[in-house]
């Protein structure tokens, strides 16, 4: 493809982790407050200005309009507002991770389905925290795993956070048969 000026743009990773027990709850870092679900509108709005501040930039990321958003939520038979979680530090949304029950059905397994800190704040745990929350939640819940897809061509590394967390690259076996 190289030849018709293409270029591979990213490459996505489905990672997971395993949980054959109970997972320690996950350790709020200092002047964090967790806000857990987005029932009202102003949570919402909240969470959607995180979502465009921390993925502005990145490969494919296309900042659509708050009601499309929710519309684009609301539309999905596997998300729950009750998924959302906020960080703030003094009153301000920093961070977010929304999760859903996508792979609960085949694989019993919790999904983050998203999961971004706002520049100013990358680098103080937060995102770490959020990773480790989704585990102790799903483990919890009877989940045998957590599972994300990830993008290796971010500015934040995020590859390197998911391995760092204990999460593993997946891989599909494939087998190639003979037309007969």
């Amino acid at each position: 493809m190289t030849g018709l000026g293409f270029a591979t743009g990213t490459t996505y990773h489905r990672m997971r982790i395993d949980h054959t027990g109970p997972v320690a709850a996950a350790k709020v870092p200092a002047d964090i407050v967790v806000r857990r679900g987005a029932f009202d509108d102003a949570s919402r709005r909240a969470a959607h200005g995180v979502l465009i501040a921390s993925f502005r930039g990145q490969f494919g990321f296309v900042p659509r309009p708050h009601e499309v958003w929710i519309e684009e939520r609301e539309a999905r038979a596997t998300f729950d507002w009750s998924q959302l979680t906020v960080l703030e530090v003094n009153r301000r949304a920093v961070a977010i991770r929304a999760c859903s029950d996508e792979y609960v059905e085949t694989e019993n397994c919790g999904y983050i389905d998203m999961l971004g800190v706002v520049e100013r704040f990358r680098g103080r745990g937060l995102a770490t925290f959020l990773l480790h929350d989704a585990f102790a939640l799903d483990a919890a819940a009877g989940r045998t795993g957590t599972i994300v897809h990830v993008d290796t061509n971010t500015p934040t590394h995020a590859l390197r956070l998911y391995h760092s967390a204990g999460m593993t690259t997946s891989t599909a076996p494939r087998r190639t048969l003979p037309v007969t």
